[in-house]
Formats: C-alpha cells, structure tokens, sequence
C-alpha cells in the first residue's frame, strides 16, 4: 500500500509540474508575443510618420505640405499643386482651352509646314495666368509659354513664346545661369520644377518693351508668410549682387501685385509678386540685355 501511495504521489507531483510548465509557457509566449506585436506597431508607426515628412515637413493651417509645392484652393476645398491641378474655375480653364485651340495658328511664332495645320495636344496651367502649351502640325511639334488675362468671361493672350525660338537662343545663358543660381539658394529648385521660358519686360522712356528671357515660380496659400520672406530675400540678395532699378522702372507695390523691374550689367530681371483669393505667387524672370530681339 505504501509502495502504491507512493507510486500514485509521483504521478501527481509529474502532472503539477507538466500543468505549471504549460502554464508558464504559455503565459512567456503571451507576453513575448505582445511584445513582438508592440515592437511590429511602432515600426509601422514610425515608418508611417518618415512617410508622411518624406517629401517636406512644413504644413499649412490647412495641413497642405508647402514645401512640396501644395497649397490650399478654396475654389477645390482641398490641397494642391496648381501645375497639376489649376485652382481655377471650369469656366475659365475652358475658356482657355477653347481660345488657344482656335487660335493657335495665329498665335504661332513659328509657321506650319508641308501644308500642315497645327493643333494642340496640351494646355498646361502653370500657375495664375500663366500656361504651357504642346502643338503640331503633323510634321513638327512645338511647345510655347503663354500668358493670359481672364476677365468677363474674356480671354487675352498678352505673351506667347515658342521655346527654341531665336529670340531666347544661347544669348540668355547669363540670365538662365542667375536664374538656376537663386532658385536653388531662395526658391529650392530641387523640390520644383525646371526653369523654363518666360516674358521679361522693362520700360523705356516711351515705351514697355517685352524680351524672351528665363523664370521659375513659386506658390503658397493666400497670404504666405513664406513666399512673402522669400520675396524680400530674393530682393534682397538681388540687391546685394548689384541689381537697381531706374526712374522708368520703380517698384510697382500693391496688394495684389508687386513688381520689381531690375537690371545690372548685362542682364534685366523682373520680380514679381502677386496675391489672389486662393493663392500667393512668386517669380523671378531674368533675359540677357544685349541685343535682345524686341518680340513685342
């Protein structure tokens, strides 16, 4: 009986400590596992977060990433970036659209050849005012830069330079060189878009005389304190380099639009500020000064 007692605790005392086992293990396994599911969880976390600041940091008090070039439109109720998205109303983009499609081979520079007849293929809205436009005629493709007024339901183009033509030619390297200067030091060009050609204009005693030159942009909400500190940088650091202005050529300064017709040595710029309902907007537009074509 006692052997059998004996044999009968053993069994029990081997099941206590296979229960305790099982327990305990299971219990470290919980509790790993929670862990390796808090560690998966802040991973995913932070990764989310690098996501988020991977293209710019800097928001908006409508959490538009301003640094990546998106600023709120009221018009959209939503961020943007006005090159991919104008703020602009249907009926304005159409009236656009609808002009330079019947117009383009009047606003054309260049002719059609081959007995061609040029046609768009593309409107692209730049920025207010402002827009890139691709044609052909069937044998040769083009691409212009355009600049528009929109009032009344009325459409005037007040520029349209076709790119390559010979009044930008090589003679605006000076300028293109200031230009790609000062947008990687003020504007950031890396997180933009590359210069491209635009109407530079300065004033003479009896005249507004408009050159093929080189610009770049930039664009915030309405009211930016950034592109308003970038605009007094940028002036700022012209001014330095020894650009002034003449008595045909003072700063036009109002609350739409501010402009700063420069020029030092060789090459004119034009500084250009502007405030919509939407939007604050900043360019710099530089052309080389001697013998420039007059294109106006």
């Amino acid at each position: 009986m006692i052997i059998i007692s004996f044999i009968n605790m053993k069994k029990v005392s081997i099941l206590i400590i296979l229960i305790f086992v099982f327990v305990f293990g299971s219990a470290c396994t919980k509790k790993e596992s929670k862990v390796v599911k808090n560690k998966f969880e802040q991973k995913n976390q932070i990764a989310e977060e690098n996501k988020k600041n991977l293209i710019g940091g800097d928001r908006s008090d409508h959490n538009c990433l301003v640094s990546a070039g998106y600023s709120w439109c009221d018009l959209k109720s939503k961020c943007l970036r006005f090159w991919e998205e104008p703020c602009l109303s249907d009926v304005e983009i159409s009236a656009v659209q609808e002009y330079i499609n019947k117009n383009i081979s009047e606003l054309s520079s260049k002719k059609e050849v081959l007995g061609g007849k040029f046609y768009v293929t593309n409107i692209r809205f730049n920025s207010p005012g402002s827009i890139t436009v691709d044609y052909e005629d069937g044998h040769i493709a083009l691409r212009a830069q355009a600049e528009y007024e929109y009032s009344n339901s009325m459409i005037v183009i007040t520029s349209f330079i076709v790119e390559g033509d010979k009044s930008a030619g090589d003679k605006n390297n000076l300028a293109l060189e200031l230009v790609k200067q000062l947008g990687n030091e003020i504007f950031n060009l890396d997180e933009m878009e590359e210069a491209k050609q635009m109407v530079v204009k300065w004033n003479t005693e009896g005249d507004e005389i408009a050159y093929t030159g080189y610009g770049i942009s930039y664009g915030g909400e309405e009211g930016s304190r950034e592109v308003f500190e970038m605009y007094l940088n940028l002036l700022d650091e012209m001014k330095k380099q020894g650009f002034k202005t003449d008595e045909y050529n003072t700063v036009s300064d109002k609350k739409e639009i501010s402009i700063s017709r420069i020029k030092k040595d060789l090459i004119v710029c034009n500084v250009i500020k502007s405030e919509t309902k939407t939007s604050s907007n900043l360019e710099l537009r530089c052309a080389d000064w001697p013998e420039m074509d007059n294109i106006k």
